[in-house]
């Protein structure tokens, strides 16, 4: 059985493009460079169009149904997105909400609440499994775990979303974001240069 290198998330790990609806072409993503470094297959879960923006909660409504259907050779790996987003229903779908718009998320208290309830629920569906989820630290989480990797951002850079502020802190290849965006991330989205960099930070975390 050929082993595989799942993942599924926002568009930190795939925005949507001009490549068959991705930002980058085959084999330039992160985790297909992982993949590549860790000689599995890798198989991206879902659309890059509708999983612009999910909310935490949908995302872990979604990484459960995933995992069920992991086999004993899988592995996955992913970021969970920003807690402040929160999701409601509109016309039989969900609708994210995201930083600007209203909703629930406005209120850092609701963005903790749901950090943690995410981190809890992930931590109980995660063990025994081959799986790397990275999520920010906020103040009630302090400690991660194997599975789930709390990272604590010193610097959130101004206009960078906190993997971006946690890659560059990592990597420290610029704190400027004209610079940062100009060379990794032209239109706010990762380029081929910008995945290497995400690809170089997990490599060392995902073995």
């Amino acid at each position: 059985m050929i082993a595989r290198l799942l993942t599924f998330g926002d568009q930190l790990v795939a925005s949507p493009g001009p490549y068959n609806h991705f930002n980058v072409q085959k084999g330039e993503h992160w985790w297909e460079l992982l993949a590549e470094h860790l000689e599995i297959e890798p198989v991206y879960i879902g659309n890059t169009i509708e999983n612009v923006g999910i909310s935490p909660i949908w995302y872990l409504s979604k990484v459960n149904e995933i995992l069920d259907t992991m086999t004993e050779n899988d592995r996955f790996v992913g970021f969970v997105p920003s807690a402040w987003r929160s999701l409601s229903w509109v016309n039989e779908k969900p609708k994210h909400s995201v930083t600007e718009e209203a909703g629930p998320h406005q209120y850092t208290s609701y963005c903790e609440w749901q950090a943690k309830f995410v981190f809890d629920i992930l931590v109980k569906i995660c063990r025994n499994k081959n799986v790397l989820f990275v999520q920010q630290n906020l103040n009630n989480i302090t400690r991660g775990t194997k599975q789930v990797k709390v990272v604590r951002v010193e610097k959130h850079l101004k206009d960078f979303n906190w993997v971006w502020s946690w890659i560059v802190q990592e990597t420290g290849v610029t704190s400027n974001p004209n610079d940062f965006y100009k060379h990794y991330a032209p239109e706010r989205k990762l380029n081929s240069k910008g995945h290497e960099l995400v690809a170089k930070v997990m490599k060392k975390y995902v073995q």
